[in-house]
């Protein structure tokens, strides 16, 4: 067993979120799987910023800055302009990265996501594989999966995004509202 107790957690949700956790995890000594349900990676294939401290964290789970320098381009200068394009200022993204120890990157997100999982593994990342239900006790969790199979952990974590099977069953019933904004 872990110091954290932890011996297998079990991840509900193959995206950014879900596999940086079970990078992190793995990286601790604890052992994970995760449980995407859908075959292929989801998603537009859209880039976002992943900041300088964000990624010395994905590099100190196990991913090297040369695989980042793949799927990425580190950030120099973001500049800010109006909508007729004069520049309104310029923030020295690299210089302060620099400074910090690490770049920050636009990184391709589903990129990202193919890199990961390589990094993990395949026997890790269970793609095609869905979720349908869980199963609470004492000690564990025990994930129920439309084929009929089990994950068994000491932990579940739900990382299935907005239309996550688990969260009425762990939390209630929620009623979700629309923020106005959409990624």
């Amino acid at each position: 067993m872990t110091a954290s107790g932890l011996d297998r957690v079990v991840i509900v949700g193959g995206g950014v979120a879900g596999l940086t956790l079970a990078l992190a995890l793995r990286r601790a000594g604890i052992g994970v799987e995760v449980h995407e349900k859908f075959g292929h990676l989801q998603g537009r294939t859209t880039g976002f910023t992943i900041w300088s401290y964000a990624i010395q964290k994905l590099t100190s789970f196990g991913l090297d800055r040369q695989k980042l320098d793949r799927i990425g381009t580190a950030i120099e200068v973001t500049e800010l302009r109006n909508e007729d394009g004069t520049l309104l200022g310029s923030l020295p993204v690299g210089d302060a990265s620099r400074e910090l120890g690490a770049p920050s990157y636009d990184i391709n997100r589903r990129d990202l996501q193919e890199t990961t999982i390589d990094e993990l593994g395949a026997d890790v990342v269970h793609m095609g594989s869905e979720c349908v239900g869980i199963e609470l006790g004492d000690d564990s969790a025990t994930v129920l999966l439309a084929g009929g199979e089990r994950a068994e952990g000491d932990l579940v974590v739900a990382a299935d995004g907005i239309y996550s099977v688990l969260r009425d069953e762990v939390a209630g019933t929620s009623r979700l509202r629309y923020s106005g904004f959409a990624g």
